[in-house]
């Protein structure tokens, strides 16, 4: 019963919009391994991919991660170039408002 529960979670589980990347790896990695310790490496990709948030899904899929942890690499680098380019974003919008007409 319990692992039909574990199941059922893993198989329902989606990244929340504000959920970091990381949580949501980790997450779905301790569920796989609850559901079954011997789970391959490609379903256990296919359960990361299955939930995650559809802007990161276009990014990392096309990569191609042949293991969960260049799923976690791939998932990092994308989340710190995102943050990067608002945190440059906002400092251009700051730079062009300040600029005389």
């Amino acid at each position: 019963k319990y692992g039909l529960f574990q199941e059922t979670r893993l198989r329902s589980k989606t990244q929340g919009m504000d959920e970091p990347t990381v949580r949501y790896y980790y997450e779905i990695l301790n569920l796989c391994r609850m559901v079954d310790p011997n789970m391959t490496e490609e379903h256990r990709l296919e359960h990361l991919f299955r939930g995650l948030r559809p802007a990161l899904l276009r990014k990392i899929y096309p990569m191609k991660p042949k293991t969960c942890e260049e799923f976690l690499t791939l998932a990092k680098s994308y989340t710190e170039a995102s943050l990067m380019s608002e945190a440059r974003g906002w400092r251009d919008a700051a730079m062009e408002s300040q600029r005389p007409p």
